[in-house]
């Protein structure tokens, strides 16, 4: 028996365009005892829908691929033919001359005709051809096809679970390897460091003995000499008697002098005798088997041990190239959270920056406050402490990424990527767990499943780096799982309420396009029978991050004030050169369409340095410039700006961004139509607009909560994997 499924074909005769005059009503909705009008004709069910029957039918698995006519190509009167038993053909086992036509009920075995008579004479049986009519459609095919089906999915479940626990082993046995290694680096340098302290003790008191001894040796030679002296003027031949009896009785007074003088020679000198005693404790472990360490091994069972554990919270911290955010989800009560930070009053998104103490462990601080601390401390203080400013921007432009990675500080100090990783995510989790919610709640670490995005091109060593990190914090976490901020992106934008009616159908393909802060991160994702995504590829464009902005809004001051104000403001008066750029920009991503003017407050500082740098106030710089129209400076420190201005800050980056998807197109797969854009950050509606227009060929999609689709999406991601 085939197990494709027959498509009915409806004939050309039976098909006949719709008469106005005919009413014809949805066959769906007469089970109900409605009278609708049917708006179509399903090839396949054979039957006449109406338009919310329709939709219904789209919107199903079962009956999404089905061919829907509509009114004006639908049958009048159409006639289901009647279905007819078919032919039984399969041979029986045991009689090989005869066909099985019988079923057993009580036995629950197919036969022959003579099967039935010499072994289920007195059983209830059943004649195929007969009960086998329409079987298709009965509830015991569709039961049983649905048990073997699911049967199947569950069996393919475990060979993908087989092949997960594959890669995790291999993860396992790298991370312990390089445990390995790294405990005994660790050793070895605690070694090296204790030798080399006992050998400096060794030569500091060789030095202290050979400098005591030195002295006694010089004090005892200069009293030879002297000594050597007088017995020379005594032994003098040219000398006579006179000389001699002068001589000898000078040496006589002198002698008690001279004899207390060289007994008192280093008397009271001493110098110490050394040896090296070995510690017992650490010669101890030359006689251990299992001092350096050991492996310990549990059995556990591949099929249940490592389905997620049921946590009472999901949550979801990306670390972010500049800037870090966490997002939870309760499922108990489908609520949704994000962690607000107390920086610079109250903040959902800190800088990824760190300041340790030198000691290299402690966390002084981080984020914002980071920042701030840093400024303050003094010189010396500074080539002491550890600063990691935005460490993810030097942590992602690493190619090759392990556990060995080191990064740099602000001066040049470096230090093991996991470790500085770890640290943030230390203080992340801390204030985590702190705050009101999850105060309130009563929860811990070990309910929490922690899901850790990273970029889309790291591999299986980069993302163990993040692993080793979280467990160098130290903290017991219920579930620990690493997804990739463009699938992350991906689950979060292919809900229903995003793409609407144009939501990628299955074997098309979709870009997704991450707007970041330095660069433009385009994936090539392909969407699957079963509508799940497959990353493909990730490109990655330095030259085209939000930033430009940030470069066009220095820029456009610049050419107000007729001068290079900025790189002076930024030198000179940083903090107000920070002020400037984050109000701009924070006002910028806030502008809608029907915003006509934005204004922008300016520092005293700034207009002293105009009017420093040119002789002139930037009021007078900005009537000489040659983009005064729409630009005014009023006298309340505000600059400003018409729409047509600031419209053109945003220029350069939308021309940019729609070329570089243009050409990822080209290269990658021209029937590509759909492009899904997120960032970190709120886009200004202007920009969004921008886009679109540059990309009017295709649909582009810009999610309202752009802002939010890696964290909400990684969050999603963790809650379906529970």
């Amino acid at each position: 028996m085939s197990d494709t499924t027959e498509v009915t074909e409806v004939s050309m005769d039976a098909v006949q365009n719709a008469s106005d005059d005919v009413d014809i009503y949805c066959e769906p909705c007469s089970t109900d005892r409605k009278s609708t009008l049917a708006k179509g004709f399903c090839v396949q069910c054979e039957e006449y829908i109406c338009d919310t029957c329709i939709k219904h039918h789209r919107k199903f698995s079962m009956s999404r691929l089905h061919t829907v006519l509509d009114q004006s190509q639908m049958p009048t009167n159409y006639k289901k033919q009647e279905p007819q038993a078919a032919e039984c053909i399969e041979p029986c086992i045991k009689h090989q001359k005869e066909i099985i036509k019988f079923f057993c009920k009580h036995h629950k075995v197919l036969g022959c005709s003579v099967c039935i008579m010499l072994e289920h004479r007195t059983c209830d049986v059943e004649y195929i051809p007969e009960v086998s009519i329409n079987f298709r459609n009965a509830n015991e095919y569709i039961a049983t096809k649905k048990r073997l089906t699911d049967l199947i999915r569950h069996v393919e479940a475990m060979v993908q679970e087989s092949c997960s626990k594959l890669d995790y082993v291999h993860e396992m046995f790298s991370l312990e390897i390089e445990e390995i290694k790294s405990f005994r680096l660790e050793v070895i340098l605690f070694l090296e460091t204790k030798e080399r302290e006992l050998l400096d003790n060794i030569h500091s008191l060789r030095q202290k003995n050979m400098n005591i001894i030195n002295k006694v040796k010089s004090e005892a030679e200069q009293i030879g000499e002297r000594l050597l002296e007088m017995n020379g003027s005594l032994d003098d031949e040219d000398a006579n008697d006179v000389q001699l009896y002068m001589a000898a009785k000078d040496i006589k007074s002198q002698f008690d002098d001279l004899k207390n003088l060289v007994y008192n020679v280093g008397s009271k000198a001493s110098f110490s005798e050394f040896c090296f005693k070995k510690d017992a404790a650490t010669a101890s472990i030359l006689q251990s088997t299992v001092a350096f360490g050991r492996i310990e091994a549990n059995d556990l069972s591949i099929w249940h041990q490592f389905r997620p554990k049921e946590c009472l919270l999901t949550a979801s911290i990306n670390l972010g190239t500049t800037y870090t955010g966490m997002v939870y989800m309760l499922p108990a009560t489908s609520f949704v959270g994000t962690l607000v930070f107390h920086q610079k009053g109250l903040v959902e998104n800190v800088p990824a920056s760190l300041l340790l103490q030198p000691d290299e462990q402690t966390v002084e601080a981080f984020g914002f406050n980071a920042e701030d601390k840093y400024s303050e401390l003094s010189e010396e203080n500074k080539c002491k402490w550890y600063y990691f400013k935005r460490f993810w921007i030097q942590i992602n432009e690493n190619k090759c990424l392990s556990l060995d990675t080191m990064i740099r500080d602000e001066r040049e100090k470096g230090l093991k990527a996991s470790a500085v990783i770890s640290s943030l995510l230390k203080k992340v989790l801390e204030e985590f767990f702190l705050s009101p919610a999850i105060s309130k709640a009563d929860l811990t670490p070990t309910d929490m499943h922690l899901i850790l995005t990273v970029p889309g091109t790291w591999n299986n060593d980069a993302k163990t780096l993040m692993k080793r990190a979280v467990r160098q914090t130290g903290v017991n976490l219920g579930n620990l799982s690493v997804v990739s901020e463009t699938d992350a992106a991906s689950v979060f934008c292919l809900r229903g309420d995003i793409f609407q009616e144009d939501i990628p159908k299955p074997n098309t393909r979709y870009i997704l396009c991450d707007l970041k802060d330095e660069r433009l991160d385009l994936t090539l994702h392909e969407v699957d029978t079963e509508r799940k995504t497959k990353h493909l590829v990730t490109e990655h464009d330095c030259s085209l991050g939000l930033s430009i902005v940030n470069d066009a809004i220095e820029k456009f001051i610049n050419s107000l004030a007729g001068c290079d104000v900025m790189t002076c403001l930024r030198m000179e008066h940083s903090e107000d050169y920070r002020s400037l750029m984050e109000d701009f920009v924070e006002t910028l991503r806030h502008v809608n369409l029907a915003s006509s003017k934005l204004s922008i407050r300016i520092s005293e500082s700034l207009l002293r340095t105009v009017e420093k740098m040119t002789s002139r106030s930037f009021q007078d710089q900005i009537k000489l410039s040659l983009i005064n129209k729409g630009v005014k400076l009023l006298s309340c420190y505000k600059l400003r700006i018409d729409k047509l201005v600031y419209d053109s800050l945003f220029d350069a980056f939308i021309k940019g961004t729609a070329a570089r998807i243009r050409t990822f197109i080209t290269k990658h797969d021209h029937r590509i139509n759909q492009i899904l854009v997120v960032s970190q950050f709120v886009i200004p509606e202007p920009l969004q607009e921008g886009v679109r227009t540059a990309l009017s060929d295709l649909k582009v999609v810009i999610p309202t909560e752009h802002s939010h689709a890696v964290l909400h999406g990684a969050t999603m991601w963790g809650q379906q994997a529970l």
